[in-house]
């Protein structure tokens, strides 16, 4: 089981059902394309022929950190409780409440939120089961893609907050035809809300720019879809997986026993 690190925004995506994708950077980045072989591997195609020294058209081979089947526990913002029924909170259900105790007293330093990366595995709650890896540039995500991704919908909102900028040429974002806001950000000259993909444009940038791989860079990066799965089913799935391997220890001991038998038996006749 491997960890995974989630914002706290995408964590109540998860928790909500909205968010069944994520894109993570490939790292390093690929010179040429990206392709699939037909054993499976990821490796850098060289689309103009065979390299002069390798002699092959194919290159370096790029391995995902999670593979299909694959079960992650997602690390997010959380905290001590200083109490023994609930050990852990978690800064995606109560981000907002103050930190006091079962008796009212105001906890101490120790029970501050803390971040994602360093939550210890026994604090897991949400565990997700790798379905579906590929690998493509960040800007061919299409809308459906970015509904996946948690970009949540506003159309029904009363009261939308207004955006500080907007962008009306669509030429200047070229293919992608998207403003550029904050996510959940309304347009008030357009009088929408700013496309799916223009809303994870700005989600991208705001994890991945600061460390060199901006969106307008458009860099490879592996798509991971999953789906959320109970820990108790998948420890009940695990004992049945053990359980029959040790069935099938048992089975391959008694046929070496009833050969070794035979053999015996051969030999005392001999």
């Amino acid at each position: 089981m491997k960890p995974i690190i989630f914002s706290t925004e995408m964590t109540r995506a998860i928790l909500d059902g909205r968010k069944t994708q994520t894109r993570r950077v490939v790292s390093p980045q690929p010179f040429y394309d990206l392709k699939q072989k037909e054993n499976g591997k990821w490796c850098e195609w060289w689309s103009l022929g065979a390299d002069i020294h390798t002699g092959s058209e194919w290159g370096y081979e790029h391995k995902p950190k999670y593979h299909k089947g694959n079960v992650l526990y997602v690390l997010e913002a959380w905290r001590l409780t200083g109490t023994l029924a609930e050990p852990y909170a978690y800064m995606a259900d109560e981000e907002s409440l103050p930190l006091i105790g079962e008796n009212g007293e105001l906890l101490s330093i120790q029970y501050k939120w803390r971040p994602s990366i360093h939550m210890p595995k026994a604090a897991a709650r949400i565990f997700l089961r790798v379905t579906d890896v590929r690998v493509e540039r960040v800007q061919s995500i299409s809308e459906d893609d970015c509904s996946a991704e948690g970009i949540s919908e506003h159309e029904n909102d009363v009261n939308p907050p207004q955006c500080a900028y907007v962008v009306h040429d669509r030429q200047t974002l070229g293919a992608i035809g998207a403003c550029y806001h904050e996510p959940s950000l309304y347009c008030k000259e357009k009088m929408q809300w700013c496309e799916p993909i223009g809303r994870f444009r700005m989600l991208w940038d705001r994890i991945n720019a600061k460390r060199g791989y901006p969106w307008e860079s458009n860099p490879w990066c592996w798509c991971y879809e999953f789906e959320r799965i109970g820990v108790e089913a998948e420890k009940r799935k695990a004992g049945i997986a053990r359980q029959a391997e040790q069935r099938e220890i048992r089975r391959q001991r008694l046929l070496e026993k009833i050969e070794e038998n035979m053999c015996e038996e051969a030999n005392g006749n001999d």
